[in-house]
């Protein structure tokens, strides 16, 4: 039986939520996924930095039981309940506290933190890569949501519906412009040469934290990084697309359309993220 923790209690995953919760509602929440390497996480600080921005946007009161020191503590001892011995997703998600109809009764929050085990120890590049197309049954707005991980992803939701039923792995969202914001679950690389390109965050893009330790590393390797606004009509032309999120890291795109891709720089940069990721055994540890 695979166990959860709510409201920092350890619990089996049959917690069920009154009728009357927000999240169910509303969608009146957020949440941050993450992986988590045999107790040690990378970027945990970057991840609470976003979610406590997001809460903040949203009016949510903020907490110290999700500070670093207890998150770590409550994702080591569920990895332990649900004998994890390597590497999982990690899951944390915030929901205002029942009450109110559209205006909330009060603004705390309940939270449920979940685990689930990954079959590799590092950043693994899949060897198959992705087939994508854009998504032409919705656009990302730009505003203040745009950079949440909302509770409510209809948005999402109807754009992996559209790739379902052409087939593709992945589909890629444009915004209110027509220009690519980013993919359902992942910010958009494209390499093209040298130069890297990845749309700004003003595009609707997702600042995505594994989009911002790419970032970094690209300045330590032979390629130069490009942010500005990308049209779909680029795509045929890039030489490589590559997709990047914290769970999986860097997930190659092998084709679009009839285009077909090659990997050389996701490869070299995939290495360069398991080598910034330097993976200690400890519990109880934040990786920068």
């Amino acid at each position: 039986m695979q166990f959860i923790i709510y409201n920092g209690e350890i619990v089996s995953n049959k917690v069920v939520l009154k009728s009357n919760n927000r999240a169910f509602r509303y969608g009146d929440g957020l949440f941050e996924s993450f992986r988590t390497f045999k107790g040690s996480i990378p970027f945990l600080k970057q991840h609470l930095v976003r979610l406590t921005r997001g809460m903040k946007v949203l009016s949510i009161n903020p907490c110290d039981c999700l500070n670093k020191e207890a998150l770590l503590r409550s994702i080591n001892d569920l990895c332990l309940k649900n004998n994890i011995e390597g590497s999982a997703r990690i899951r944390v998600s915030v929901f205002r506290k029942e009450g109110g109809l559209y205006a909330p009764e009060n603004n705390d929050f309940d939270y449920i933190i979940e685990a689930n085990a990954l079959e590799h120890p590092l950043y693994k590049l899949d060897t198959k890569g992705l087939i994508i197309g854009i998504a032409k049954s919705i656009r990302k707005p730009i505003n203040i949501l745009s950079e949440i991980k909302s509770a409510n992803a209809l948005l999402l939701v109807l754009a992996a519906q559209e790739a379902q039923k052409n087939r593709w792995d992945e589909a890629l969202l444009l915004n209110e412009k027509g220009n690519i914001a980013e993919a359902t679950s992942s910010n958009i690389f494209i390499v093209k040469g040298n130069t890297i390109f990845t749309p700004p965050i003003e595009d609707g893009a997702m600042n995505g934290i594994m989009r911002q330790q790419i970032a970094k590393i690209i300045k330590d390797s032979p390629y130069q990084l490009r942010v500005k606004s990308i049209e779909p009509s680029e795509l045929e032309s890039a030489n490589e697309i590559f997709l990047t999120n914290s769970v999986k890291g860097i997930i190659w795109v092998v084709g679009y359309g009839q285009k077909r891709f090659f990997n050389k720089a996701s490869r070299e940069l995939n290495i360069l993220l398991n080598q910034s990721v330097k993976l200690g055994n400890s519990p109880n540890k934040e990786l920068n």
